[in-house]
Order: C-alpha cells, then structure tokens, then sequence
C-alpha cells in the first residue's frame, strides 16, 4: 500500500513538469516573435473577413501604434480593423498581408487601397471611442489607446 501511495504521488508530480517541458494548449501565433508584438500596430478582431457591404478607399498610414486609412480630400483618419483570418503582419518589412479569400495583397506605408466592408463613428454610433473598444469582444489586438478611433472600418473583402 504505501508503495501504490508513492507511485501514484510520484505521477501527480510528474505532471507539471511534463507540462512544463512539453506545453499544453493551442498557440497557432508567431513563435519567433515577443508577445504581443505579432500583430504590430494592427487592431485585430478574430475570425473572417466581413465582405462587401460598404467600400473605403484612401492612403494607408502604418503608424507606430496604429493603421489608418487617410480618406477624401480633407485626409479623414479612419482606424482600420482587420479580421485575424487571412491578416498578417511582417514586422521587419512592416507590410501588412491581406487575404480575403479570393486574393492576397501586400500593403506598406503610402499605398493607395480600397476595401470592401462596413464601418461606423462616433457620430453614427454614439460612443466613444473607448466606449466602443470595450463594446467589442473578439479583439485579438486591440488598437491602441493612442488611435483615434472616432471613426473606424472593418475590412473585408477586395474590390
């Protein structure tokens, strides 16, 4: 009995280290990467692109800590966020790879682009943009408190 005892005790140990040598869970991000710098200054929602239902065009600013789109003659700063299925980042050319199912893009700082999907504002919405950040479950990354995010569009698809 007090052998049985010991064996099994020697097994719950074992345990954690196993847990510790081999891992446990799901990490289908970056490994090569700190944490938290796998999505840059990108604001990320997790799942697919949205689609078509609206469509954007401007220049693509990436900032530090954020990615706007400079729209209409008078350069609105638009917060871009991007579904985390088919967006990457590349952080040493810091290029932004878009796949919205049908083509992929590669996007840098200056490009001249159009997206397809839907957006709203303080205006329309009626929140802040603080507000508005923790109305929203999904973030994969969250855009910076420093991002005017008065006005945003949610990506989706390419026109």
């Amino acid at each position: 009995m007090t052998t049985e005892r010991h064996t099994t005790i020697g097994r719950i140990a074992l345990i954690p280290i196993a847990l510790i040598v081999f891992g446990c869970g799901d990490d289908d991000g970056p490994t090569d990467e700190p944490a938290g710098e796998a999505w840059g200054p990108l604001a990320v929602l997790a799942g697919p692109p949205s689609g078509h239902r609206a469509l954007i065009a401007g220049s693509l600013d990436i900032g530090e800590s954020c990615v706007v789109i400079r729209e209409g003659a008078d350069e609105q700063s638009v917060l871009v966020v991007w579904p985390s299925e088919g967006t990457t980042w590349k952080s040493e050319s810091r290029v932004i790879e878009y796949n919205d199912g049908e083509r992929t893009v590669e996007l840098a700082d200056g490009a001249e682009v159009s997206f397809g999907g839907g957006g709203d504002s303080v205006d329309e919405g009626g929140l802040t943009a603080s507000e508005w950040v923790a109305s929203i479950d999904g973030w994969v990354s969250e855009p910076d408190p420093s991002c005017s995010a008065d006005v945003r569009w949610f990506v989706g698809g390419l026109p």
